[in-house]
């Protein structure tokens, strides 16, 4: 699962992995960084 925000504290970061995220990303989404991370979970 991934998981987007754009709330970049650590508060933000430890519910998306308690939710059990398995990438966490924050805005702004840019696909040099985007394109790895979604050809990493396809994958899976």
């Amino acid at each position: 699962m991934l998981g987007v925000t754009a709330c970049s504290k650590e508060s933000g970061r430890q519910a998306f992995l308690a939710a059990s995220v398995d990438v966490f990303i924050e805005k702004p989404l840019d696909p040099k960084y985007m394109v790895p991370i979604l050809k990493e979970l396809d994958e899976w």
